[in-house]
């Protein structure tokens, strides 16, 4: 086992420096070595950076406010007015990882009511019902509507 010393390193030339590894080098000139190999042999050596790819989402979001009509936002569950639609209140009728064709079609999309903070009850509005709840717990007049949608887009869905 090695056993670090102070001593003179092979790389920068400098004395009095902790040798870390056997090979001679100090802490800097070790990391150094090391991402020069990593560069050479084609590794990626430095901090993974998170490139996000753009869906096309943004613009059939805004294709869709767009060609809405002048009147107030409705939810289309509950029909509670929403004052400014951002897209935490788009909400796709069919998944979009099950259903990946029908991602970026309007008729998939609806607006619907969300929530940043739950309220007392816990609800956090139609959208995260729609995502989180199971089917079996969403009744009343309105989820019947996003029901029935959902079974015609399926069926749509399975002619494309």
């Amino acid at each position: 086992m090695f056993k670090p010393f102070y001593g003179y390193c092979k790389f920068c030339d400098n004395n009095d420096k902790l040798i870390v590894v056997k090979s001679g080098y100090c802490d800097k000139c070790n990391y150094e070595h090391k991402q020069a190999k990593k560069k050479q042999a084609g590794k990626k050596t430095g901090r993974y950076v998170y490139k996000r790819v753009a869906t096309g989402e943004a613009s059939v979001f805004k294709s869709i406010l767009e060609n809405m009509p002048e009147t107030e936002t409705r939810c289309f569950v509950c029909n509670v007015r929403v004052a400014v639609i951002t897209p935490s209140n788009m909400a796709h009728v069919l998944p979009k990882g099950k259903y990946a064709k029908m991602r970026l079609d309007p008729n998939n999309i609806r607006i619907l009511c969300h929530r940043l903070v739950a309220d007392n009850d816990g609800n956090q509005g139609c959208h995260f019902a729609w995502d989180m709840k199971p089917r079996s717990e969403l009744t009343g007049e309105g989820w019947e509507r996003m029901k029935e949608l959902e079974h015609d887009l399926k069926e749509i869905y399975k002619t494309l």
